[in-house]
């Protein structure tokens, strides 16, 4: 076994949000006609981040980091939202609860860490998304000797575009560093398809 191939998988629960249901809004129609002219290549739309823990500031361990990825979770609506097809018509759905997996890789040898995060995140968008039995994010992290160096996410594009792919990437480090992002954005996709399908 190499440097960083020892891998585990935990899983941690959220709640505490609101839920609902919604058609598309016009971003995502626009996504999932896309997707569906792909498929099953579809996975060339995942996008992937590594943010990087070890850099400085104080240590973050795994439960840090998953209470971290917990209030991502409750703080960002579009994590939790779930594409079902509906009588032929594909409808978002809001959960307020859920359970949520991370892959974790261990990394012996620090050096090996990072390309460790880049591997992990190859493996992690190879594959598509199962829109409506899976969350639209996939996330993943690298320990070295209890402590994590590297965050990994891979987010399904009817959830996030590359500037969401940042503000996510800043509230995680955020989160695990201070453990608050500030307040949260207002605006989310049930809300907005919503009054898109509204007369105004």
């Amino acid at each position: 076994m190499t440097a960083a191939t020892a891998q585990t998988t935990a899983s941690f629960a959220f709640a505490g949000g609101r839920r609902g249901d919604a058609p598309l809004t016009w971003g995502q129609r626009a996504i999932w006609n896309a997707i569906g002219r792909t498929r099953p290549n579809d996975h060339y739309f995942t996008i992937g981040r590594v943010l990087p823990l070890a850099d400085r500031g104080a240590p973050v361990d795994l439960p840090r980091l998953t209470d971290a990825l917990t209030a991502l979770l409750v703080r960002h609506e579009a994590l939790r939202t779930r594409i079902a097809d509906k009588n032929g018509e594909p409808r978002q759905r809001l959960h307020g609860e859920g359970r949520v997996e991370i892959r974790v890789v261990e990394a012996d040898d620090p050096r090996e860490a990072a390309t460790a995060a880049g591997a992990l995140l190859s493996a992690l968008t190879a594959h598509r998304f199962d829109y409506a039995g899976e969350w639209p994010v996939r996330f993943g992290a690298v320990r070295h000797a209890g402590r994590i160096t590297h965050a990994v996410l891979a987010l399904c594009h009817l959830a996030a575009d590359g500037h969401a792919a940042e503000v996510l990437v800043r509230d995680l480090r955020l989160l695990a560093r201070r453990g608050s992002a500030g307040p949260a954005c207002a605006a989310n996709p049930l809300d907005l398809a919503r009054h898109q399908a509204s007369p105004a």
